[in-house]
């Protein structure tokens, strides 16, 4: 009987990777370059919904409230068309769901996503159209996260 349980359970390890993927329209898209910590994305045209996804975890928190799920620190959201580029700020009010409250030093600003924050069409637009290329410049990241794996997935490892 114990060994049925062992046997069923799923065994969980650590991984430092957040697997930043962009959402549009249900749709999952893998970024075309990463750079350091900026991840860039071809943006399909005519897209109505954009999620930026990554893993993410819970973290307790130090002053005695429940745990939140965090998944990357964004430092900056940059958008890209032939002829132009335009940063998205990163405290514009509707950039809400799925986002934690925008933090800042005093020299720069960040905003943790919960791993999945939507980004509203609108920020994204340049001069009435999608831009080609939006860029997530990762501010900061979970040291690692918690990634659920089969045994056999282990030994694969």
């Amino acid at each position: 009987m114990k060994e049925n349980i062992v046997e069923n359970s799923r065994i969980h390890r650590r991984i430092g990777d957040p697997a930043l993927r962009l959402g549009c329209d249900g749709m999952e898209f893998e970024p075309i370059s990463i750079e350091g910590g900026i991840h860039t994305f071809v943006m399909p045209p005519r897209t109505t919904d954009v999620r930026i996804t990554s893993r993410s975890d819970l973290v307790a928190s130090t002053h005695g409230k429940r745990a939140s799920r965090f998944g990357i620190a964004l430092g900056r959201i940059i958008v890209r068309s032939a002829r132009m580029i335009r940063e998205v700020p990163l405290d514009h009010p509707m950039l809400g769901s799925g986002f934690h409250p925008c933090e800042g030093d005093g020299i720069r600003q960040w905003r943790w996503s919960n791993g999945a924050g939507c980004v509203p069409v609108p920020l994204l637009m340049m001069d009435g159209h999608m831009p080609s290329l939006v860029e997530f410049h990762i501010h900061e990241k979970l040291p690692s996260y918690d990634v659920a794996s089969s045994k056999s997935n282990l030994n694969k490892s």
